[in-house]
This record gives structure tokens, sequence and C-alpha cells, in this order.
């Protein structure tokens, strides 16, 4: 590699030149940075825009020069108001060249970005939304989605606040923006665990402050977007549930839900899922994460995990990134996935749940919660393919880990009383539909496997268990009789159909024969009469 171009692309990202391979993305921004060398840093500020204009006619052009103009506005802190208007000069496009430009660098480069460079970036977007650039709001998304990745945990909130700050300060821009806005979506789901991340009285209490303010904002002014989440916004507000702004959302919501246009209360949110799981993890987790699952040899996958967990579960909001981690695999889903995926998906639940560090009591009881919640709130138009993974984990967990999956079974059984217990017969009807659903989708082979654990964990299940899930009584000597001779009458009746079947079968073959015979002498004394 030519020693400029490494000093260039050393003063963009973080790589060690003789180990690490270069990131591609990075080395392009680099390349086009060199079409502009010499002209934009040099030039005067109407100078570059003129020529700027004259080689930017078409649109691979224009792409070319977005990407080069933001490598000096990443780099160049002192001429970031100059950079920001050339961007603008060339934007006849609606900005479309120059975000997708950004969009690349938070897809790809963010963690590997100098933090001077972030900085600027973060500049960038406060610029932009001052500006009402056309839909900045789809690449603040993927911002605030990177905070859930490996970056460092003071820069993490650095990061956060300066977003919150320009939420609390554009709130007029925030009520202009399209229903269903995934960027409210991502914002409440990731400052909702920061908040908590951030103990109470902690230097870090003014970012603390602005995130609750966005996301009471959001929530008070935005509720049908907020509503999107569905579950999983019960399941952030019962995290959020100490803090008095919440709280008194948590009141108005059961007190008077027809403030927030919901007709059954809060069960009007368990017919929702939250179609936006694909973007709640930051694109450096997911890639890995989908790696894992579905590319990732079995014998390999526990050295990959134990690297996953290394590297993103460590920081002080590593138990909330678990959660977020097992909401995500969870709702990750692929048509026409096949059997090794789906088993894969299982191994990846269990190796997150017993993983947990053991002196960490909130962390397994929070993720105990996310992983059951479904089944808590289970509605019957819910599809099954949202509830199946936690049997598939149960599994493999009953073969490596008998007392973790008996821990984890008494735990819903248990929360059904107590996650709300004005409302035991709604969660305890939505766990049992939940399971007749699974069991369907199994054939059956849900309440073997859940009966083989009870033979294995008699001293730990209780007796009631199992009929808690099945209602199943045990079966009188005269019951198991009448069960009998159901089974044996049902077995004659398919032996007299297919016999039957056979002598129908036989009775045409003769009939045929005989025809056959019968032409054949009728041709024969035609031919002798000819």
């Amino acid at each position: 590699m030519d020693v400029g171009f490494a000093r260039r692309l050393g003063r963009l990202v973080v790589y060690r030149e003789r180990y690490d391979q270069p990131p591609e993305s990075a080395c392009t921004f680099v390349t086009n940075s060199l079409i502009l060398e010499g002209k934009v840093n040099v030039l005067s500020e109407k100078e570059t825009a003129d020529f700027l204009i004259s080689i930017t006619p078409d649109k691979d052009r224009r792409d070319q020069v977005a990407n080069g103009l933001l490598f000096y506005l990443l780099t160049d802190g002192v001429n970031f108001n100059k950079y920001f208007r050339c961007l603008s000069v060339i934007a006849n496009d609606q900005w479309y060249a120059a975000l997708c430009n950004v969009n690349m660098i938070l897809i790809e480069l963010w963690p590997k970005l100098h933090e001077s460079c972030r900085e600027l970036m973060l500049q960038f977007f406060r610029e932009a939304v001052k500006l009402n650039v056309p839909k900045i709001e789809n690449v603040i998304m993927n911002l605030v989605r990177s905070i859930n990745g490996s970056v460092e945990w003071n820069h993490k909130l650095r990061h956060a606040h300066v977003i919150a700050s320009i939420l609390n300060e554009h709130e007029q821009w925030v009520m202009g923006l399209k229903p269903g806005t995934f960027m409210l979506l991502n914002v409440i789901t990731t400052f909702g665990h920061l908040i908590i991340d951030i103990p109470a009285g902690s230097p870090f209490e003014n970012v603390r402050m602005a995130m609750i303010q966005s996301v009471v904002f959001i929530i008070r002014n935005r509720f049908t977007d907020a509503c999107m989440l569905g579950r999983d916004l019960l399941l952030i507000l019962m995290r959020l549930a100490k803090i008095p702004q919440i709280n008194a959302i948590w009141v108005d919501l059961v007190t008077n839900p027809s403030k927030f246009g919901l007709n059954d209360g809060i069960e009007d949110l368990f017919r929702c899922n939250a179609n936006f799981y694909g973007v709640r993890l930051s694109a450096e987790m997911a890639k890995k994460l989908e790696f894992i699952i579905c590319q990732c040899k079995p014998n390999a996958q526990d050295k990959h995990f134990e690297w996953f967990s290394n590297t993103f579960f460590r920081g002080p909001d590593g138990p909330s990134l678990r959660a977020e981690t097992i909401r995500y695999v969870l709702y990750f889903f692929k048509p026409d996935m096949p059997a090794h995926v789906l088993e894969a998906r299982g191994h990846f639940l269990y190796y997150l749940l017993t993983s947990i560090p053991p002196n960490s009591d909130v962390e397994q009881q929070w993720c105990k919660t996310v992983v059951w919640f479904d089944w808590l709130t289970y509605d019957p138009h819910t599809s099954v393919q949202f509830v199946e993974p936690v049997i598939s984990m149960l599994r493999i967990a009953l073969a490596n880990l008998p007392s973790k999956a008996t821990a984890m079974l008494e735990y819903v059984c248990k929360s059904v009383s107590l996650i709300y217990p004005a409302r035991t017969e709604v969660f305890k009807k939505a766990v049992n539909d939940a399971m007749q659903a699974v069991h369907e989708y199994y054939q059956g082979l849900v309440y073997k496997l859940l009966l083989y654990s009870s033979l294995l964990l008699c001293l730990f299940t209780p007796p009631s268990l199992f009929n808690f899930f099945f209602h199943v009584r045990p079966l009188t000597l005269q019951a198991k009789k009448k069960e009998r001779e159901k089974e044996i009458e049902e077995l004659v009746e398919q032996l007299r159909d297919d016999f039957k079947t056979t002598m129908l079968s036989l009775r045409y073959v003769y009939c045929y024969e005989s025809f056959l015979r019968h032409s054949g002498l009728i041709l024969e004394k035609w031919r002798c009469f000819t």
C-alpha cells in the first residue's frame, strides 16, 4: 500500500497496517478523496462550489464526489462548515448520494472510526436536522442503532447525549415525521435500556435526564408509532416503571387507555409484534450473530459465542445488550430456514441464558422475562414462530443443563400470578394458548418432551407444572379401557376401509381382463367372417 494512501486511511479509521486488512469501504473514501485533492482543501469556498458543480454532471460522478467530501468533512474539523456547505451544493438529488455514503459509514465503519471522526459525524446530523434534510431520520435510525455495539461505554453515552439533545431541541421536527418512522422505535428501545444502565446520581445524570425527556415525549406525542413496538413497549415501560414520568404513563394506560387510543387497555398491545427486530442491534452485532446462526459449524459455535460475549457483553450495558440480543434471536426468522439453522438458533438462545454471571440475579430474572414475555402476552392471531424458539432452547437445556430448563419452566408458572395480579387469568390464558399453538406445531411432541423432563426432574419440577400447561387429568382404569376400545374401533374401521378399497380394485381388474378376452373373441370371429 502506498505510504500516502496509508497515512490518509489512518486519519479515518483505526487499524494496524501490519496485521489488519483495511476496510474496503474506507479505502473507497480515501480513493475518492484524491479526486478532490488540491481543490476543495485549497480553493476558496466560492471557487470550490464552482468546481464541484462543474465535475458533477451525472449521478455516478456525484456519488464519488459526495464520498470524497465526506472524507474531508470527517478528518478536517477546522473546515467542517465549509465541507458541509459543499455537500449542500451538490445535493440537487435531495441529498441522496450524501446520505447513502453516511449510511455506509454507520453500517460498515462506525466501530473502526477515530472518536474525533465520530464527533464530526454527530455534528453533521445536528446541522442536517437544522437544515431539515429530506429523510435524514432514516439515517439517524442507523446512528441510534450503532450505540448497541462495541464502542466504549463513555463514547456511547456521549453519542446518546448528542442524539437526545437534537431530538429535545427539535420537538416540532419530531412531531412532523411521517407515521411509522423506525427511528422513533429505535430511540425508545435504545434509550430505554441506557437509562437503566446509568445509575441514578452518577456523573452522567444529565445524559440520563435528556434520554428520559426524549422517550417520554415520543410515547406521549407519538403513541401510534410507539404502539408498533407492541409487546416490547410493555417490556420497556415495565423496566422503567420506577421513573416518575414513566410511572405516570403507566397510570394513564391502566386508568384511561382511551387517552392513547386503546380499546382494551394494555391487551391491545398483546396483538402487536415488534416488526423492527432487524434494526434493534448494531450492524456489527447483527452480522456476527447471523454468521454464528446460519453459517457457523456446530462444533465451532462455542468459540464464536465466547468472542461475541467478550466483545459486546463486558461493559456496563452488557446485561441490557444480552436481553436485546435475546429479543433479536427470538424474532430471527427467514422464509424456508433449514432445520440446522433453527437448531442453531435454539443453541444460541441456550448460550445467552447459560452464560449469565452467576451472581447477577437481576440480569437472570430480566433475561427470563424477555424470553417468556411473548408467551405471557400471546394472542391466537400471533404467529407460532415467535414462541416456538423457547421450546427449542428448553429441549437443548434438558439435554445439557436440566436444572436450567426447570428454572425456566418454574419461572413462567410463577410469573403468571405475579406480573400483574389483577389480570392473572388473562396471562394464564395467554400461556396456555401459546403452549397449545406450539403443541400443534410439533404435532404433540412437546407434551412428550415435557413429560420426559418431568421423569428426569421429579425432584425439581412442581407436580402441577404440566397440568398448568395442558390441564392434564390422571386417567382412571375405566377411562383407560374406554380409550383403548376407541383405538381398537378406529383400527377396525381403517381395516374395513382398506379391505373395501382392495376388493374394488380387484373387481375393476377382473372386469377389464374379461373385456379384453371378449374383445379378442369378437375380433377373431370378425376375421373368420371376412
